[in-house]
């Protein structure tokens, strides 16, 4: 998995200006300011809402190329032209992300590109969210390495290496883990072959929650 992904932009300027719709950096994705087609689209001059809607749609669309969804946005900004747009604009805000509930920023700006323009929009996704969770609730069930391999993607070499990286700062935190200790729980995620964890020179019983500190390779 490549840590940049960028989906290109298809207008002119973007070859000309140098820059892409949307950028997805690890688990990172942020899209560049959509707006409505309004030369297309001429119906859609003078209605906010309407802009507002075309406008998301661009932006969600781009979220969905790079690899995110509605889901997994945590932030929004919305440029509007005039404050007498902003209520319109939310509205429309809400409809898309009113259970989802990003953080949201409303700037009134001069003017935007084109003079019929009314409203600009940037979103911003996270999407491991979803690994470092189940990683918190492995962790606090007190799974045996043995079962933490088996949660795959979660755990396992399929993770990319962000999310591994997350996920073992994740257990960390979750556990307290010292320097040694961290390294010791990185080892059970590196591709290689299966591993059986022992305590105290006994394997820990399934549940136990003990941290797995000494190791022996197996054949698979």
């Amino acid at each position: 998995m490549a840590l940049v992904k960028r989906v290109e932009e298809s207008g002119p300027w973007a070859q000309l200006y140098g820059y892409s719709r949307a950028v997805a950096v690890g688990p990172l994705v942020v899209t560049s300011a959509c707006t409505a087609d309004v030369e297309s689209r001429p119906e859609l001059l003078d209605d906010a809402g309407a802009q507002a809607k075309e406008a998301f749609r661009t932006a969600l669309d781009a979220m969905v190329h790079a690899g995110a969804s509605v889901a997994d946005v945590v932030r929004s900004r919305l440029y509007v032209t005039d404050p007498a747009h902003a209520d319109a604009v939310g509205r429309v805000h809400g409809e898309f992300f009113g259970v989802v509930k990003p953080t949201a920023t409303v700037v009134t700006v001069a003017r935007l590109f084109h003079p019929g323009q009314l409203v600009a929009v940037e979103l911003e996704a996270f999407r491991a969210w979803r690994d470092l969770r189940l990683a918190s609730i492995a962790v606090g069930a007190g799974f045996t390495a043995r079962e933490r391999r088996r949660g795959g993607g979660i755990y396992g070499s399929r993770a990319s290496p962000w999310v591994r990286d997350l996920r073992l700062a994740s257990v960390a935190v979750s556990t307290g883990l010292t320097a040694r200790k961290r390294s010791a729980v990185a080892g059970l995620t590196a591709p290689g072959p299966r591993r059986e964890c022992e305590t105290g020179g006994r394997r820990s019983p399934p549940g136990s929650g003990a941290t797995d500190l000494n190791e022996r390779s197996v054949a698979p």
